[in-house]
């Protein structure tokens, strides 16, 4: 009989906190409309991501062309009004290994088979969050105006 282990939590640590520096980040964003531009205008003003630059992009071709310019520009493709992609620069990405795909193995998450994609320190879950926050927020605010009207 085959012993298995119980999968390992990864540690908040690891995962790198909502608290960030955001003073140097610059986010480019497509399409440019009225939801997306909302939604990054609350990004830039309200969000714990206060301070940060965005930029609206014509479309992802554009996007891609200016993360080549500014290696660390972050993108953030907004699929319709609820689902989006992150998109981080590659340099921050963990190549894919053995392990990679099996992180219920990895015990040491600093060790070079099992290491973390770097763009979870670099504003990858305060971003996730905020743009969480401000589509539900936007949600919220669209039924609650719809709820009047009735």
């Amino acid at each position: 009989m085959m012993e298995i282990d119980p999968p390992q939590e990864v540690s908040l640590a690891i995962l790198g906190k909502l608290s960030l520096n955001a003073t140097e980040l610059k986010i480019a964003y497509t399409p440019n409309n009225t939801l997306a531009k909302e939604i990054m205008d609350k990004i830039e003003t309200i969000s714990i991501l206060k301070g940060v630059e965005t930029e609206a992009m014509k479309d992802e071709k554009s996007m891609e062309a200016a993360q080549m310019e500014e290696i660390d520009m972050i993108g953030v493709v907004f699929q319709d009004e609820v689902s989006y992609r992150l998109r981080f620069p590659l340099y921050k990405l963990v190549s894919p290994n053995e392990y990679f795909g099996k992180t219920d193995y990895c015990y040491n998450f600093s060790s070079s088979d099992c290491s973390n994609p770097s763009y979870w320190y670099g504003g990858f879950i305060a971003l996730q969050s905020s743009i969480d926050s401000a589509l539900i927020e936007q949600d919220l605010e669209r039924y609650f105006a719809e709820d009047r009207t009735d």
